[in-house]
């Protein structure tokens, strides 16, 4: 008889794998499986009951066994038994498709939930559907599915092995039911298939968009309110910093103006005639605060609309300038005109026109 024949026996255990060696050989697996009375008769065959091995399958009274996924059969050192040895290149294919089923779960919640769905709304998704798109996908897990082919033609998934590493995977997805929902049953209008498992995650795995998207709605008012409040102190920051600005480059133009009135009225004194002793103040505007050569930073109508009238009220607070009109040419104008002591003008004149146009070359804070 052939080694490996096996046979079939009601006596045996429901639970066990067949096998027959013949006895006489030199081998000491032999001594070992053979009885000891049986050692000397070499025409005997001996019928062995094995235990069925963890982590396979097999149907009792018969020789036929198979290890589950990411096991490979073998024998042991011990007696010869049968045992399935852990195989970790499958072992790393099955953890690869689990880690990408549950991927796809958490996924699929959380597309759900960011477009305003509920966990108790929240879809599943069937056994045959993770078939389909598992199976198409190439992964970890489509190496160990390939079967031999012709090298010139693309390998084909063994539908077989596919079928047990995702029966092997969706075990493990449903072994852990704090984390996956699992149904048998046929959820809503999907009759058509009775007998199929549905898996539904409860943990979300969302995008960093949809993330944003959630925090943004879940806490909408306070991000008005934060935006509010940075927008006016935004606002308030910049309010000062003009009025800072403004306050300085208006002194140092009214220090300016107040030079060019006392220049004015040393002319009037050297000739009355050609030089008149005040100065129109529409003039001195369009001088000192016009042209290419001022500032770039306050290079704006309505910041120079606000510099001369800061201007204006520091001059008319000033008792050693007199305002007045005046006819000039056929045209009434309002005119400044220096009537300070003589001894207040050198104090007095310490502006000019370049320096004022230097300190506003910086830019407005």
């Amino acid at each position: 008889m052939v080694a490996d024949t096996f046979y079939e026996a009601s006596s045996h255990s429901s639970n066990c794998v067949l096998s027959s060696t013949p006895v006489g050989e030199s081998s000491w697996k032999d001594l070992v499986f053979s009885p000891i009375h049986n050692f000397f008769n070499c025409k005997e065959e001996v019928s062995i009951c094995w235990e069925c091995p963890s982590q396979a399958s097999c149907i009792p009274g018969t020789s036929s066994w198979s290890c589950e996924p990411g096991y490979a059969p073998g024998r042991s050192w011990v007696f010869y038994r049968p045992v399935c040895y852990i195989d970790y290149k499958q072992q790393g294919a099955v953890d690869a498709l689990v880690l990408a089923i549950e991927e796809l779960l958490r996924r699929v919640l959380g597309e759900h939930l960011c477009a305003g769905g509920d966990l108790d709304s929240a879809p599943f998704i069937s056994s045959m559907m993770l078939a389909d798109r598992f199976k198409a996908l190439d992964g970890p897990w489509s190496v160990n599915l390939t079967t031999p082919t012709n090298p010139n033609i693309p390998p084909v998934i063994n539908s077989h092995r596919f079928e047990a590493f995702l029966a092997a995977a969706l075990s493990r997805i449903a072994g852990r039911p704090e984390s996956f929902e699992v149904k048998t049953l046929p959820v809503d209008q999907e009759q058509e298939h009775p007998n199929q498992t549905w898996f539904r995650a409860h943990t979300p795995s969302f995008s960093f968009e949809c993330r944003f998207r959630l925090f943004c709605m879940r806490h909408r008012p306070l991000i008005a309110i934060f935006t509010v409040i940075v927008a006016i102190a935004i606002w308030i920051k910049r309010t000062v910093s003009r009025m800072r600005s403004l306050s300085k480059d208006a002194k140092l133009l009214m220090e300016t103006v107040l030079d060019k009135l006392i220049q004015q009225d040393f002319l009037n004194r050297q000739d009355s005639t050609m030089f008149p002793s005040c100065i129109p103040v529409a003039q001195l505007r369009d001088a000192l605060i016009s042209g290419p050569t001022f500032s770039p930073s306050c290079n704006t109508e309505s910041y120079r609309r606000q510099l001369w009238k800061e201007v204006s009220r520091l001059i008319h607070s000033n008792s050693n300038v007199r305002e007045s009109t005046t006819l000039i040419r056929g045209e009434q104008h309002r005119v400044w005109e220096w009537i300070g002591p003589e001894v207040l003008k050198a104090s007095a004149s310490s502006g000019d026109i370049s320096m004022f146009r230097r300190s506003l070359s910086s830019p407005v804070r």
